[in-house]
C-alpha cells in the first residue's frame, strides 16, 4: 500500500505538474499482472490525461544462457528488476489514490516511499530496452564457476574432463585445465562445449 502523501509532497506536486517517470514496488512474479491492472484502472478512471498508459511497464532485459543438456545458447527475456515496475505520469492526488488502491502495487521506490522522479534519460533507456527499440547486448549467464569440474562435449577434446580456471563472460568462454597425453594444459572453450559434472554424493 502506497504511503500517504503529506502536505509537503502535495505542495511540491502542485508546483511541478509535468509528466515524470516513477518506480513502484509491486509483488514479485506479478509484475505483468500489476501492469495490466494499472492500465485498466487508469482507463476506467479516465485519468489518461495524467498517465501515459503505454508507458506503464516492468523493465526487462535479454539474458543469454546455456542449456547444459543440449549445450546450446538461448536468449530469454527476464525481469531486470523483479518486484518493480515503472510508469510515466503526472503525480497528483487522483493518480496517487489510484496507485494506492491498485492490488499488488506498493510504495514508490525511494526513501520511505516518497515519490521521487527518475532521471528521464535513464527511464527512457529502460523503456526502449523493454520495448525492443534499442538493441542491447544480452547479459550472459553461466552455470560455471572457477573450480567446477566439467566434461567436454564438443570439439577435438570431446569426452575429456577438466577443471574451470577462468571465465570470460564477454566472449562466452571458459578456460579448462586438463591432462592431455600426461601433460597438464589449459584450453579455451565455448560455454556450449562443456557441461558441469554432477557432484558425487
Amino acid at each position: 500500500m502506497a504511503s500517504k502523501l503529506d502536505e509537503e509532497d502535495l505542495q511540491a506536486l502542485a508546483q511541478n505538474p509535468v509528466p515524470s517517470w516513477y518506480i513502484l514496488k509491486c509483488q514479485v512474479n506479478r509484475e505483468d499482472k500489476c501492469v495490466r491492472t494499472l492500465k485498466g484502472r487508469v482507463i476506467q478512471s479516465g485519468l489518461e490525461k495524467y498517465v501515459d498508459v503505454d508507458k506503464i511497464f516492468a523493465p526487462v532485459t535479454n539474458v543469454e544462457s546455456f542449456d547444459q543438456k543440449s549445450g546450446k545458447k538461448r536468449v530469454t527475456r527476464e525481469k531486470k528488476f523483479p518486484g518493480y515496475l515503472m510508469m510515466k505520469m503526472i503525480l497528483n492526488e487522483d493518480t496517487w489514490f489510484l496507485i494506492r488502491e491498485t492490488p499488488g502495487v506498493g510504495d514508490f521506490a525511494g526513501s520511505s516511499g516518497r515519490p521521487v522522479p527518475m532521471k528521464t534519460s535513464e527511464a527512457e533507456q529502460l523503456y526502449n530496452e523493454a520495448m525492443g527499440i534499442d538493441e542491447v547486448a544480452p547479459t550472459v549467464q553461466t552455470p560455471y564457476a572457477v573450480g567446477d569440474k566439467v566434461k567436454i562435449i564438443d570439439g577435438e577434446w570431446q569426452g575429456l574432463e577438466g577443471e574451470v580456471t577462468a571465465i570470460n563472460m564477454d566472449n562466452g568462454t571458459v578456460t579448462v585445465s586438463m591432462l592431455l597425453m600426461g601433460n597438464l594444459g589449459e584450453f579455451l572453450l565455448d560455454f556450449s562445449q562443456v557441461v558441469k559434472k554432477e557432484v558425487e554424493g
